[in-house]
């Protein structure tokens, strides 16, 4: 055991430039994901511990839970108060209300450093909430978090604006609030208890009732019996009860950033293990007389197993720790980012043991199963046969290879194919079989292909005259399995930003197409912050909108979920609803309708979209049963539609008989006079409203320019997926040609013993780079296209309708990709035409 390790060491030292830039892309992967893992857990710790302190008061008592999807609880009734402040042990009792603002600036715009939530309370001064100053008492005065008054560049004494319900209020700071450490993200104020109260849309009910506890009292005894006093329906929680609940949610949210995130670090470790794999290949296939020599002295084939196993340990550590060292760089260089933009301030970056064992364990293991068939192939290898081997001679045939991977291929199509032309219930399943069988059958086929792709695109090269083509040319078709594992990594990254591609421009053809065939209006009104799901349109503003001069008729479109009871599923699934005037969408919006129409829509009637009913087998006429704050509710189908929004519809006026809670309007509709200019209709509205900038006023040009930016930033994170791949891809054909002009070192000291200029050489090199770059740009786009066509019609629900194929943006990368495959040949080309003549043939 002692001597394998000395040998794997001892090697690794002796062949470390081989091994270079191998252990740079273990290194990337690896920072990529420490980096990742740790700012996830670090932004979890400070969320965690910021809403820790926050619950005023010992004990809350809050409404049912809202019906699934919905994530919160109904507002309570503010009468329960004087029965909760009855039961034994129960100190205080009073509703807290809450509502969420908006941060003004000085032009009556959103502050640009408000944070991501900005809440108003009551002052509840007497429930364990810290005041430093004086607590608000006045309706003009406020109390402001200390981390938010920091974010926000304020002092006491100062005055911020609030936007509270279309009213745009000016505070006096009074005091702070202190929870005893920072808190990150959510801003809080709190206003005098008889101000806020008033602000709310029904002061008859709060969210919730806060309890303090009387001296002496155990908080989880007093819980159970307000529980038991006020019934079942409610929710009664200690305060370390609901911080354990905000836990839970938290973790569950930041899964999402999390797989986000590790989307980078996947890719670099993927293409990563194709480098690994080329390397330690071409290694053993260079030193094929040592193992044999290390078989004919006593070394079992185990132990040159271990020993290529544990060079692969070693490559991994070194990897790896380069890759935490730069790793922390990047969470660094993070946290920096979300305190100065504001997003996230008060962060305590640093990396756990967790994380960095975790970074560890990963570098080995990918580097380990890199290797595990190079491994495997020195083991297996007789001493006789290794040391009459030449290297990188005697392939073995790649048919049984590539019948294996075209198969895989085939069953990968039907699965895409299965998605794409038929409606299946498990077509998310089938979809990830298909991409993931498509992939693992390309790299399994890889060196037939090469034959099949590069031998085509060769032909005509090899007839050309110029010999440094003929030379590259022929070295790519040489060595097929080298070459088809150098043109995987780049295979891996095309498809993958092939297919974001496609998608990204699949959805921007399907906007344009809905903004000029369905949409009827001249304007549209909509939240000017998407991003925040709070900024809606409030019925004051609508008000406005609606009377503003010029403006001949309105139409608002109101979101709303509810939880979906199907007659073949009994499990309920979230189900999108919007909300209009039905009697006059037709006049705004054209929709298509399958069967039925909008004209027999009834208070028990329900519109729902053709993929809703084309999976769960509804039917004209057919009940879908709901879940609402009101109970179980049945709603007969009246049309099945099949336009861009693929959401069901009611009726504004079946929202509260149903029970649905509206999430707020979140576009407006305009029919402007035709005796009026469009452009005086957009002035017009913005002056009509004091705090325009909330809204976005568009036609259908800026609509398209609007849904175009949008996807920019779909793009800006397409394209940084391109740089990834081409460069750690980069690295592999660098590494590969590196070790080919070592592999072939006396064959080039023989062809410039024959008259072969340097420049002919390095050209060569370079064309056998572009060709493998090229091999794997091919079959990286078009299996790319495929699996974004099957991809589009699985999101059609998500308002894809129009099949895109950006054509130059597919060129541009290709060219990226092939122009990186050039950059790459630089080094190995310049290392082969400096190769000296005689100590190359003398090799």
């Amino acid at each position: 055991m002692l001597i394998t390790l000395k040998l794997a060491w001892r090697d690794v030292r002796a062949h470390l430039r081989r091994f270079l830039l191998t252990i740079v892309a273990v290194m990337l992967g690896i920072a990529f994901l420490s980096a990742t893992l740790a700012l996830r857990e670090t932004m979890s710790t400070n969320l965690v511990s910021g809403l820790s302190g926050v619950q005023p008061g010992d004990i809350q008592v809050r409404g049912p839970a809202l019906p699934a999807p919905a994530v919160g609880f109904q507002d309570i009734p503010v009468g329960l108060t004087q029965e909760v402040v009855k039961i034994p042990g129960v100190a205080q009792a009073q509703p807290r209300y809450a509502l969420s603002v908006t941060v003004l600036d000085e032009d009556n715009r959103p502050a640009s450093n408000a944070g991501i939530s900005n809440t108003l309370a009551n002052a509840l001064a007497d429930f364990n909430i810290e005041y430093h100053g004086n607590p608000p008492s006045k309706n003009d005065e406020i109390a402001v978090e200390k981390t938010t008054l920091e974010r926000l560049g304020l002092h006491v004494g100062d005055t911020v604006r609030l936007l509270v319900n279309d009213q745009a209020l000016t505070f006096r700071i009074t005091a702070t609030i202190d929870y005893g450490h920072p808190v990150p993200v959510f801003n809080f104020f709190c206003a005098s208890d008889t101000l806020v109260p008033t602000l709310v849309d029904n002061p008859d009910v709060a969210s919730a009732i806060i309890v303090k506890v009387s001296r002496g009292s155990d908080p989880a005894n007093v819980t159970s019996a307000i529980a038991q006093a006020i019934g079942s329906s409610y929710n009664v929680k200690t305060a370390d009860e609901i911080n354990q609940t905000n836990q839970e949610n938290l973790d569950v949210q930041l899964g999402f950033l999390t797989t986000f995130l590790l989307i980078f670090a996947g890719l670099a470790l993927l293409i990563s293990t194709f480098i690994i794999t080329n390397t330690f290949n071409m290694a053993i296939k260079s030193r094929l007389q040592d193992f044999a020599f290390l078989r004919a002295v006593g070394f079992a084939p185990q132990r040159i197993f271990s020993l290529v196993a544990w060079q692969a340990v070693v490559i991994g550590l070194i990897g790896a720790g380069i890759g935490l060292a730069l790793g922390t760089g990047l969470l660094r260089i993070a946290t920096w980012a979300l305190d100065h933009f504001g997003i996230f301030t008060g962060l305590h970056a640093e990396i756990s043991v967790r994380v960095i064992l975790t970074a560890v364990c990963v570098g080995i293991v990918v580097t380990l199963i890199g290797a595990l068939f190079p491994a495997r192939q020195a083991a297996k290898t007789p001493p006789i046969t290794a040391m009459q081997q030449a290297s990188g001679a005697n392939e073995r045939p790649v048919w049984l290879r590539l019948t294996i991977g075209l198969a895989l291929c085939v069953s990968a199509i039907i699965c895409l194919l299965i998605v794409g032309l038929t409606e299946v219930k498990q077509s998310g399943t089938i979809l990830g079989c298909g991409a993931l069988g498509l992939i693992i059958g390309l790299l399994i086929a890889g060196p037939g292909l090469v034959k099949f792709i590069l031998g085509g695109i060769s032909w005509p090269l090899l007839r050309l005259r110029p010999l440094w083509i003929r030379l590259g040319a022929g070295n790519a078709l040489r060595n097929t399995r080298r070459t088809a594992a150098t043109g995987g990594a780049v295979m891996i990254g095309m498809l993958l930003v092939s297919a974001g591609l496609v998608v990204a421009d699949s959805l921007r053809a399907s906007s344009v197409d809905v903004i000029d065939n369905e949409l009827q209006t001249d304007l549209m009104v909509l939240p000017a912050n998407l991003s925040n799901p709070n900024t809606t349109i409030s019925d004051a503003v609508f008000d406005k909108i609606t009377h503003t001069p010029g403006v001949a008729r309105t139409l608002s479109m109101k979101l709303a979920m509810a939880s979906a009871i199907y007659p073949d599923d009994p499990q309920p699934e979230t189900l999108l609803v919007v909300s209009s005037d039905l009697a006059h969408l037709s006049d705004a919006f054209r929709m298509k309708f399958i069967a039925g129409s909008m004209e027999h829509h009834g208070a028990d009637s329900i519109i729902v979209p053709e993929q809703l009913a084309h999976a769960h087998h509804l039917a004209l006429g057919d009940t879908l049963k709901i879940a609402t704050q009101k109970g179980e509710q049945s709603l007969h189908i009246t049309g099945i539609q099949d336009s861009s929004l693929a959401a069901a519809f009611i009726d504004d006026s079946q929202l509260e008989p149903l029970g649905i809670s509206s999430l707020g309007r979140m576009r407006v509709l305009i029919h402007v006079d035709p005796h009026t200019n469009v452009e005086t209709v957009k002035a017009a509205i913005h002056s009509a409203l004091p705090t325009s900038g909330l809204v976005a006023v568009m036609d259908k040009e800026e609509l398209k320019g609007f849904a175009a930016s949008v996807l920019s930033q779909a793009l800006a994170i397409i394209y940084a997926l391109v740089g990834l791949s081409l460069f750690i891809a980069g690295l592999g054909i660098i590494n590969t040609l590196s070790l080919s002009v070592s592999e072939r070192r006396r064959e080039i000291g023989l062809s410039r013993a024959i008259g072969i200029s340097r420049i002919c050489l390095a050209a060569g090199v370079g064309v056998e780079s572009v060709l493998t770059a090229l091999y794997g740009t091919v079959l990286g786009v078009s299996s790319g296209i495929g699996l974004a066509a099957a991809l589009a019609k699985y999101l059609s629900s998500s308002g894809i309708k129009v099949f895109s194929i950006p054509v130059p943006a597919l060129f541009v990368v290709s060219a990226c990709a092939l122009l990186a495959g050039l950059l790459a040949a630089l080094p190995p080309a310049i290392r082969a035409s400096r190769q000296p003549i005689l100590s190359a043939i003398r090799d």
